[in-house]
C-alpha cells in the first residue's frame, strides 16, 4: 500500500503508526530484577518482552519518532516489537484505527485536484512574485494536509501531487505567457508605433476592457477625433521630384506624429499627407473628467502642431523647399471602435457621426483659408459639443452655424486661436 505498493512483502504486514514513542514504554533492566527493585504488579496482565539492547548486538532501527539530535536516533529491536504489540492491542481494543491508504481512484483524484488547482490559480496570477507565493503555499498545503491526515490514520502520497502541482502551474503559466505575448504583439502592432510609451503601457494593462484574444472588440465610446490635412499638397507634390517629395513629407510627419503621442492620442491612419488621430481610444473612458482631459489634449496637440509647422516652414524656406499651411478639424462625441481584417493584416478603425464631423471641419471652406506660414500656419476648427469639455482655457472665435457637407443639421463652428 501507499509508498510500498508492489513491494515484496514476504507475508502478512501492516503499517506502524508509532503513536506511542519507545521512551513511553516501561523498561526494566536485569540489574533491577537482581536487586529486587521491581514488583509483581508491574507485570500482572501485561505482555513482557525480554531482549538485548547492547550496542554490540547491532539490533537497532531508525523510526520517524526518533529525530531529536540530543538522544540516540535509533530504537532497539525489542522496543520495535513492543511498539508493534502496543499497536495491535490498541486496534483490538478499538482505541485506535490501523493506518489505511487511499484507493487507487482516490489517489488519482487527489493528483487530478492539484493539477486542476495549479492550472486554475496560475491562469489568474499577475506576477512572478505572486506565482512563487502561490507555489509555496500549494506545497505547504499538500504537506500539511497529508501530515494531518496521517495523524488521523490515513496515509496520502505527497511527492506525486506536489510534482503535479508544480508542473501544471509551470506549464499553465508558460501557456499563459505565450498567449499574452502573442496578444501583446498583436495589440502593439496596432497601436505602439504611434503612441507614447505611457499610452502603450496603459493599453496593455487595460486590454481586457476592449480586446478579446488580442483583437479589439467592437464597442461604443466617447472620444475626441482629429483630422489634419495640408493646404495645396497636390500642387506641391507636382513641384518636387519623388525622392525630394517623400523626404519632405517624412520630415513633416516625423514632426507631427510624436505630438499626437505626447498628448495621449494615437494615430489611427495616414492618408498621404493627412493624419487621422483619436484621443480617448482604444481604452474606453468611464468618467466625464477623462473625456474632458482627452478633449483638452486634442486641442493642445493642434496648437503644438501649429507651432511645429511654423518652425518647419522656416527651416524649409532656408533650404529652398516649399512651405505649407494645415487645416485641422476636431470633434467630440460617440464613436464606434473596432478592428477589421484578419490576424495577418489587422487594422484598428473608428466610425460614427463624430468622425464625419471632424473630417468635414477640416475641409470646411478650403478656398477661404489663407495661412501665415511662419506665424499661424494652422486653422483649428472645432464643433460645439467639444466646447462643453474644454472649459475656459482657450481663446475661441465663433464662425456661426453652417451645414457641413454630408450632414443634414447645421453645426456651430468655432476656431481655436491660442491657449489662454
Amino acid at each position: 500500500d501507499g509508498g510500498y505498493v508492489n513491494a515484496e512483502a514476504n507475508g502478512y504486514q501492516f503499517l506502524l503508526d508509532f503513536c506511542k514513542p519507545s521512551k513511553l514504554i516501561p523498561r526494566y533492566t536485569l540489574k533491577q530484577f537482581r536487586q529486587e527493585k521491581t514488583k509483581i504488579e508491574d507485570f500482572r496482565d501485561k505482555i513482557v518482552l525480554i531482549g538485548v539492547v547492547a550496542e554490540s548486538v547491532k539490533d537497532f532501527y531508525y523510526t520517524p519518532c526518533n529525530r531529536d539530535s540530543t538522544e540516540n536516533t535509533q530504537v532497539s529491536g525489542v522496543m520495535m516489537h513492543a511498539a508493534i504489540i502496543d499497536q495491535l492491542l490498541r486496534v483490538a481494543q478499538n482505541k485506535s484505527l490501523p493506518i489505511t491508504t487511499a484507493a487507487d481512484w482516490q489517489e488519482k483524484l487527489w493528483i487530478l485536484i492539484w493539477i486542476l488547482l495549479g492550472v486554475f490559480i496560475s491562469q489568474r496570477s499577475s506576477s512572478l512574485s505572486q506565482l512563487v507565493m502561490i507555489w509555496t503555499a500549494g506545497l505547504v498545503a499538500i504537506s500539511g494536509l497529508s501530515l494531518y491526515l496521517f495523524t488521523q490514520g490515513l496515509w496520502l502520497i505527497v511527492v506525486t501531487p506536489a510534482t503535479a502541482w508544480l508542473l501544471s502551474s509551470i506549464l499553465a503559466t508558460a501557456q499563459k505567457s505565450t498567449q499574452e505575448k502573442r496578444m501583446r504583439t498583436q495589440l502593439m502592432n496596432l497601436f505602439s508605433k504611434h503612441v507614447s510609451p505611457e499610452v502603450a503601457k496603459d493599453i496593455w494593462q487595460k486590454h481586457e476592457l476592449f480586446s478579446t484574444e488580442g483583437r479589439p472588440r467592437p464597442q461604443q465610446t466617447t472620444a475626441t477625433i482629429m483630422f489634419t490635412d495640408l493646404q495645396h499638397f497636390t500642387a506641391l507634390s507636382e513641384m518636387l521630384e519623388p525622392a525630394a517629395l517623400f523626404d519632405w513629407l517624412n520630415e513633416y510627419l516625423a514632426g507631427m506624429t510624436p505630438l499626437v503621442a505626447n498628448h495621449g492620442g494615437i494615430v489611427i491612419r495616414f492618408f498621404g499627407d493627412a493624419i487621422f488621430a483619436g484621443f480617448g481610444i482604444p481604452v474606453p473612458r468611464t468618467s466625464v473628467d477623462e473625456i474632458r482631459q482627452d478633449a483638452n489634449h486634442a486641442v493642445c496637440c493642434a496648437l503644438a502642431m501649429n507651432e511645429k509647422l511654423a518652425q518647419l516652414n522656416k527651416q524649409w524656406k532656408q533650404r529652398g523647399l516649399p512651405t505649407v499651411g494645415m487645416r485641422i478639424g476636431i470633434a467630440s462625441g460617440q464613436i464606434a471602435t473596432g478592428s477589421i481584417g484578419d490576424f495577418e493584416r489587422m487594422e484598428y478603425t473608428v466610425h460614427g457621426d463624430t468622425v464625419n464631423t471632424a473630417a468635414r471641419l477640416e475641409s470646411y471652406n478650403k478656398p477661404e483659408f489663407h495661412p501665415n506660414h511662419f506665424k499661424q500656419p494652422c486653422r483649428i476648427l472645432i464643433d460645439e459639443p467639444l466646447i462643453d469639455y474644454l472649459g475656459h482655457g482657450f481663446r475661441l472665435e465663433c464662425l456661426g452655424k453652417t451645414q457641413l457637407r454630408g450632414k443634414t443639421d447645421n453645426v456651430k463652428i468655432y476656431r481655436v486661436t491660442e491657449k489662454i
